[in-house]
């Protein structure tokens, strides 16, 4: 998962909790400290991971891994889906072109980059034979898309 907010708190504790066969396997946040909270408020204790092979030894090996470099979870090889809760545009775009450029599918909870550029990204997803789906979060309107369902999220 990209990005530690309120939506991406939520959605940690509801995969935790809630969704068999599913696992929030990384986090990246800009502060570490706001992903390693996302974590503990569902009851788990990540690692920190400062490199990739960090990054996927602690998923291979069952561990929560945080990490301040988005990066790592776009090319982890141990990781199936990215999700952007974010808000961020400019960012979101350089993430997700990123994750796309490495086979990762994407979902949004980014309204702001969805709305600003959602058609452009479609056009690379599509380029590089990968899914980019939303979903409603907390957002005002409501829209049907396919979406990128993993066994493993981050």
């Amino acid at each position: 998962m990209i990005g530690a907010g309120f939506m991406g708190q939520g959605l940690v504790n509801q995969i935790v909790h809630s969704v068999p066969g599913e696992r929030m396997v990384a986090i990246f946040n800009r502060r570490v400290q706001k992903a390693v909270g996302a974590y503990q408020y569902s009851g788990l204790e990540p690692v920190v991971a400062t490199t990739q092979n960090e990054l996927d030894d602690a998923i291979r090996s069952g561990k929560p891994v945080v990490s301040e470099d988005p990066f790592l979870l776009c090319r982890s090889d141990q990781i199936d889906c990215l999700v952007d809760v974010t808000g961020a545009v400019e960012f979101g775009a350089r993430v997700v072109l990123d994750a796309f450029q490495h086979g990762k599918p994407v979902v949004l909870m980014n309204a702001e980059l969805d709305a600003t550029i959602g058609p452009i990204l479609q056009v690379y997803a599509r380029k590089y034979n990968t899914i980019l789906s939303a979903c409603d979060g907390d957002q005002p309107g409501s829209r049907s898309t396919s979406g990128a369902t993993s066994r493993v999220s981050a």
